[in-house]
Formats: C-alpha cells, structure tokens, sequence
C-alpha cells in the first residue's frame, strides 16, 4: 500500500467513525512532483462508474489523481494565516465529500464539481475560527453612523 493509499484510508476511517469524531489528519506536500497525474476524462467516468457500484480502490484512486486539485485550491488561502497543513487536509475532506456524492451524468467534469466543496470546506474552517462573527447588518449600520458622525463634525 502507498503512503497516499494509506493516508486517505485514515481519512475514510476519520469520516466514517461511529462516535463521528473527525481527525483532522496533516498531509505534507512539499513540491508538486508527489501528486499522481490528472486522470483523463474516459478514466474519470470509468472509475465513478466503479465508485457507484461500491468499488473503494476506485474511490481512493480519484482522490489521489485530485490531490493537486486540492493543492491548487489552497493557494488562493495562503493569506489567511492558517496553516497549510490543515487546509490540506480539510480541501482533502472536501475533495471526499466531492466524489461522495459526485453524478457525472451531467455531463460536467469532476473537477467543475468538487472545487466549490473543496473551497467551502475550507471557507467555513476560515469562517468558523475568527475569534468573533459580526452580521452583514450590523457592520452596514456602524458604517453608516461613522459617515453620518463625520458629515456633522465636518
């Protein structure tokens, strides 16, 4: 078993535990040349094909053909100050949930499909840690006081 095999295994066993604790697993990359190629549109459909009858090789051989899809995706969040293992690894729960509930009947890629899961897992990773939320309502309200405050100062 390769070491991504055995990886995204941990990663299957995290999500599907029974007490649904989810183990946030760190999966350094250090350069782009550790990822499989991209798999083809002909081998994408084949393996969901696979994936749709239960086949779990399958299902581990998409995701680590997506893995660079992931890497990608990360970059855009290199500034939130988050560390970049753990986005790795929460795009990597994205990108299982993506080919989770993946119908390429749609005639659409995979990738077209998972990037949005991907990126939303890590948004609400970002979203959920900042120490205090402010609503969209209450933030145009201040801002609209502060300019009405310095209209009369001025």
């Amino acid at each position: 078993m390769n070491y991504l095999s055995y990886i995204l295994s941990l990663i299957g066993n995290a999500i599907s535990s029974r007490a649904g604790n989810l183990t946030f697993l760190s999966l350094k990359v250090s350069s782009p040349g550790n990822f499989p190629p991209p798999l083809s549109p002909e081998e994408e459909r084949r393996l969901f094909g696979l994936i749709a009858e239960g086949d779990k090789k399958a299902r581990n051989t998409v995701i680590e053909h997506n893995l660079r899809l992931v890497a990608h995706i990360i970059k855009k969040y290199a500034s939130s100050g988050a560390d970049q293992d753990d986005l790795m690894s929460l795009g990597t729960i994205g990108l299982i949930k993506a080919v989770e509930n993946c119908d390429l009947s749609h005639g659409v890629r995979f990738s077209t499909y998972a990037v949005p899961m991907i990126a939303g897992e890590i948004r609400r990773y970002i979203r959920e840690s900042n120490s205090m939320r402010v609503s969209r309502g209450i933030r145009d309200t201040a801002y609209k006081a502060l300019v009405t405050r310095d209209e009369i100062e001025s």
